[in-house]
């Protein structure tokens, strides 16, 4: 069974007339059972237990004791919040719906969701670093007002490409599902 979509069949025919008369797609054949062609539309089964969590989870938790000893720099925030934000979210999927079956529509609009639930969530987790940073070092404010306040007006940046990458990643598992 070939793995891209069917395509119709014209098929061509002489009338009585001998002239070639060809039937359009009202008569086309598909090399694909009916069944088949929008497998697309199948519900979407999310899995009881999400592949590498657990690895995912131990490389967060030892970057975030290494980030602990290293001076404050805003990509290594960012790093281990969105590290946090990623887990989480997962967590999330695999503790409320896994084994469930979802629709494609309801499937995707989980998606969307979720991501922008974790870019915002990266955000916020950020900002909560960057004051448990400050606190644990005792020599003055490791983060410039300026970067804070960049963060802040990037908070609907990052919520539309979490939900944008979510709904990307979403029809990525719509394509390589196991049948």
């Amino acid at each position: 069974m070939p793995p891209y979509p069917a395509t119709p069949r014209i098929s061509v025919e002489r009338d009585a007339n001998s002239n070639l008369s060809h039937h359009g797609p009202e008569s086309a054949t598909f090399s694909r059972p009916p069944n088949q062609v929008f497998a697309i539309m199948r519900p979407m089964k999310i899995p009881a237990k999400i592949a590498g969590l657990r690895w995912l989870t131990v490389v967060v938790g030892l970057y975030g004791i290494v980030w602990v000893s290293l001076e404050g720099a805003l990509w290594q925030v960012l790093l281990l919040a969105a590290g946090f934000s990623l887990l989480g979210v997962l967590y999330l999927l695999q503790r409320l719906l896994g084994g469930r079956r979802l629709s494609t529509g309801r499937w995707l609009f989980l998606c969307a969701a979720l991501g922008c639930a974790g870019g915002l969530g990266c955000v916020l987790l950020a900002l909560f670093l960057m004051s448990v940073k400050t606190g644990l070092h005792g020599h003055g404010p490791e983060f410039a007002p300026a970067e804070i306040e960049w963060l802040f007006s990037q908070m609907p940046l990052w919520a539309t490409s979490g939900a944008v990458g979510g709904l990307g990643l979403g029809m990525l598992a719509l394509a390589f599902r196991r049948r």
